[in-house]
């Protein structure tokens, strides 16, 4: 999706992040 492979892998660190977004956070 994502043009360079870093915004993409940070792509996916978000969705992960939202996944455990109730406990860890956004800063997670």
């Amino acid at each position: 999706m994502a043009r360079f492979p870093e915004a993409e892998k940070r792509l996916l660190e978000v969705r992960i992040c939202m996944k455990c977004n109730a406990r860890n956070g956004l800063k997670a």
